[in-house]
């Protein structure tokens, strides 16, 4: 079973936020893609992802992703 997280949608819609989400059925190849890209120009990942947080703070990711902050881009879960 999956665990649940709570959402503030109001705040996504206020926020013009969006989730992201979703599943591939060819996942090798496309990690294989995304890691060619990453290789290639690595300071992406660095200048996107502002935030890192472990998936067991998804609630305080989220809210945090709601917060104004100058300079705040992209929040990442991390998977131990």
């Amino acid at each position: 079973m999956h665990e649940a997280y709570p959402i503030d949608v109001y705040s996504l819609v206020r926020r013009n936020l969006r989730i992201a989400g979703g599943i591939t059925r060819d996942r090798r190849a496309v990690l294989a893609r995304a890691l060619a890209e990453l290789r290639e120009s690595p300071q992406v990942a660095d200048d996107l992802v502002t935030d890192v947080r472990p998936a067991m703070d998804a609630a305080a990711a989220f809210a945090a992703a709601c917060t104004p902050r100058e300079g705040r881009l992209k929040t990442v879960l991390t998977v131990d």
